[in-house]
């Protein structure tokens, strides 16, 4: 690669890195040596928030890999050539061609070249992105671009598949919570004998071995219903045991695991999470909780200083979430318009806004100190804001609506019921 291509490479990724670190509030990695993968490789990940994903699963990779990319991507010519400068591999899909034959002949012959040399590519096997946590069917382009590689090399490249699931709090949202998870290489040379008998078969074999792995590292919902219904179990699960995030993930599959061989009726629970949802209430609240004398001291307490950081941060922050109402048509693509406007707008208007208050004042330095921290604690607050106004929605539905209060309790009851014949 061309040095200052390398350099231009670790420069924008050490960008991505530290950005991600402020737009998702925690982050955790899991399998951090599995990430450390040697040898020609593709690494792969479910795709639930479009451009977030190739940056969450290939930002703890610590080697230079190139992105197979979706071709209406270069329609332009002036992105055509940045793209394809810029470590990018343009590959159709039939929504790209409008159904007609796709040609990704001279795609594929230029991944099969970029492993041969040794070289690290980031594959979305899905093909397309939906913001839901459903692995939808893979793609067999994967494994045809792998087998094909090994093949012309009689299998001694060593081609390794890493699979990485992204399991994001929700993926639409900034300051949302997500956890990286590697899981073991699929080694592509297993596939030899399969694919000396029958190619096909082994592109097949090894899809459903990428599919599989895939599937392991995620909350994978068979549909809308059951991820509904197991979002109720969750939170009902959430409130009778916290646990940190990460922790929650290996919960939630076993909560899954177990929701579908219950054999019981599972319409408490689908009622309940309408009742939540029309109410506009999560069941920490339902369960009881009240904001106590600490809790409303701390919002009396932080009030200023929240408002500071609301206000300096409505251009820098609220223009990225204008920029997504105003343009953007798909949930998986609200965090991807948020991120990049707010690469751009949050540093620039934290630079005009330093640069006015040191024309107006000499504290532009103590100023441009308490424009993060105000921000995170902004952030903080606006969560204890919305718990407190949700107690008090319960209250006021206690008082004026006395018997869907009264319902949701009952409704509440019959789900932690179900909840806990699954012994989770």
């Amino acid at each position: 690669m061309n040095p200052l291509l390398r350099i231009l490479y670790h420069f924008l990724k050490t960008i991505v890195r530290i950005s991600l670190r402020i737009f998702y509030r925690h982050t955790v990695v899991e399998g951090r040596e599995l990430l450390a993968v040697t040898g020609p490789a593709i690494v792969v990940s479910n795709h639930p928030s479009t451009l977030m994903d190739p940056f969450n699963a290939v930002a703890r990779v610590k080697r230079i890999v190139f992105f197979l990319a979706n071709a209406s991507l270069f329609k332009h010519p002036v992105v055509d050539r940045i793209l394809s400068t810029l470590y990018c591999i343009k590959i159709e899909r039939y929504s790209d061609t409008g159904g007609k034959p796709l040609q990704n002949e001279e795609a594929f012959a230029q991944c099969r070249e970029f492993l041969q040399k040794g070289g690290c590519l980031y594959v979305a096997p899905e093909g397309t992105s939906e913001a839901e946590r459903k692995l939808r069917r893979i793609k067999t382009g994967t494994a045809r671009i792998a087998l094909s590689a090994e093949a012309a090399n009689g299998f001694e490249l060593g081609i390794k598949i890493l699979p990485v699931g992204l399991n994001y709090s929700d993926p639409r949202y900034f300051r949302a919570d997500i956890q990286v998870r590697a899981g073991e290489h699929i080694r592509v040379s297993d596939f030899r004998e399969i694919f000396e008998r029958d190619p096909w078969e082994a592109v097949e074999r090894l899809t459903e071995a990428i599919h599989a792995a895939l599937s392991r590292l995620i909350v994978d919902a068979s549909d809308d219903e059951e991820e509904a219904e197991l979002s109720v179990l969750e939170d009902l699960a959430q409130t009778e045991t916290p646990l940190p995030f990460a922790q929650t993930v290996d919960r939630s599959q076993e909560l899954l695991r177990r929701w579908r061989r219950f054999d019981g009726a599972k319409e408490p629970v689908q009622t309940y999470g309408r009742s939540l949802r029309e109410h506009g209430l999560s069941d920490r609240v339902v369960a009881g909780w009240k904001p106590g004398p600490g809790f409303r001291l701390s919002l009396l307490a932080g009030a200023l200083p929240a408002v500071y950081g609301y206000l300096n941060h409505l251009l820098p922050c609220g223009l990225p979430a204008l920029i997504d109402r105003k343009f953007n048509r798909w949930p998986c693509y609200e965090a991807t318009y948020k991120y990049v406007s707010g690469l751009v707008l949050a540093p620039l208007f934290y630079f005009l806004q330093i640069k006015l208050v040191a024309a107006l004042t000499d504290l532009e330095l103590w100023y441009a100190i308490s424009l993060p921290f105000t921000g995170f604690f902004a952030d903080w607050y606006g969560r204890r804001w919305a718990l407190w106004r949700e107690a008090r929605r319960l209250a006021k539905l206690a008082v004026n609506r006395a018997d869907q209060f009264n319902e949701l309790k009952s409704s509440r009851l019959s789900a932690e019921t179900c909840l806990k014949t699954l012994h989770v």
